[in-house]
């Protein structure tokens, strides 16, 4: 399996997660995306991609998550999900 950005899981000094294990409200950056050049190539047509800001508005444990990145709303499936590696920001203010 492949990488693309980020360094390791392992640093402690910043709190790194992957993208499923997030909840409703949560934000997060992209770190890191595990996997082979398809899923890399489609994770970027999608615009997540490291670096970017990532706001998941519903989903739960093993089922889709719907995500805000920038201005746009896109459904992941679990196994993508959990090939993105994220660090963990404060969370969105509902306004």
């Amino acid at each position: 399996m492949e990488s693309y950005g980020g360094s390791a899981l392992g640093n402690a000094s910043v709190e790194q997660t992957r993208l499923c294990e997030l909840h409703p409200g949560d934000c997060a950056t992209v770190v890191r995306l595990e996997g082979g050049a398809a899923f890399r190539g489609r994770m970027v047509s999608i615009g997540v991609v490291p670096g970017r800001e990532i706001e998941v508005l519903s989903g739960r444990r093993r089922h889709p998550f719907l995500v805000r990145t920038g201005a746009t709303r896109i459904m992941i499936g679990w196994g993508m999900l959990d090939r993105v590696i994220v660090r963990l920001s404060e969370r969105v203010n509902e306004e």
